[in-house]
């Protein structure tokens, strides 16, 4: 018994322990976005975020409660699947294919090439299917016993997909930051430029890391669910990856030179960029005497600015 209950109880603790996270990361962004000028898209995907992270942690919560509270001690309401279907498969096939492609889009921004990144896009949509796939699966067997024995196939490509995603996120980052790095080194603005792009690598690399725990744990100890203890807050780590990301550029916003005009800039502007383009608006040189323009450009491709500001 302590075998099947252990693992739900870690899940549950980690799940919210990895909200209370994002609760400090949001009201970070919360914060410092409403002291700078930046474009509306992200606010909505943080918005889309915590929205979706609190469905996910009433419905999870509500099956804790019923596991190890008004249910505890009978077997036969542990087993009950309650709304495990929707808790961990769909909402973690949502939230993680929302930071997949988001991943993707960063993939992009940092290659300026579209295969890898279609390839990520293509494996994120797979396995968020797979995960609703899953859900429609949990929710007609109804008992947790018999998860392990009729949805070997489903829950292997579910995870299986989330895990090559994952390893095709950190391992593309991984090439195209080496790449970047060794092109633009010695330069103050491409150290910048890696400082942010390592945080990308970081972050995916972290959920690569959960993901292939989770599948690994699936595949050896089925029986016991020792896979749900991760696959329970998978969908958090994915959330506060965003958030890490979002909140390192703009906290970077806040620190630059300010701007005058009407401008709005994005929230992956770095503060080296925002005053040389201040300057040489403001005066059509460079320090060093040339042109103004031919400066720019030069500057947007020794910090890989479309991997910086987005498109």
């Amino acid at each position: 018994m302590a075998k099947l209950t252990i693992p739900m109880l870690v899940g549950h603790l980690l799940n919210w322990a990895l909200f209370s996270v994002l609760f400090v990361q949001i009201f970070i962004y919360c914060v410092v976005s409403t002291r700078v000028q930046c474009r509306r898209w992200p606010n909505y995907l943080v918005a889309w975020i915590f929205l979706s992270e609190v469905v996910q942690t009433v419905t999870a919560t509500i099956d804790a409660f019923r596991d190890f509270g008004t249910g505890w001690g009978n077997f036969e309401e542990f087993q009950h699947i309650g709304l495990m279907w929707f808790s961990v498969p769909v909402m973690t096939a949502i939230i993680s294919a929302t930071g997949q492609l988001f991943f993707a889009w960063r993939l992009y921004a940092l290659s300026d090439n579209i295969y890898m990144p279609t390839a990520v896009a293509t494996v994120a949509c797979i396995q968020a299917g797979a995960g609703f796939w899953v859900a429609a699966m949990v929710k007609r067997v109804g008992l947790v016993a018999g998860l392990p024995h009729q949805s070997f196939v489903k829950l292997t490509v579910w995870l299986g997909g989330t895990a090559i995603c994952d390893i095709l996120i950190s391992t593309s980052m991984m090439f195209y930051y080496l790449k970047r790095d060794l092109s633009n080194s010695g330069s103050r603005s491409a150290n910048t430029a890696v400082n942010i792009v390592r945080i990308v690598i970081e972050t995916a690399l972290l959920c690569s890391v959960l993901a292939v725990l989770q599948l690994a744990l699936y595949l050896a100890y089925r029986e016991y669910h020792y896979y749900m203890a991760p696959g329970i807050a998978l969908c958090k780590l994915y959330s506060n990856s965003l958030m890490v990301i979002l909140n390192s550029h703009v906290l970077m916003v806040e620190h630059r030179a300010p701007i005058t005009g009407d401008s709005t800039f994005s929230i992956f502007d770095t503060p080296s960029m925002a005053r040389r383009m201040q300057n040489m608006a403001l005066n059509g040189h460079s320090e060093n005497g040339e042109n103004g323009e031919h400066e720019l450009e030069n500057v947007k491709r020794s910090l890989c600015v479309r991997g910086i500001l987005g498109r």
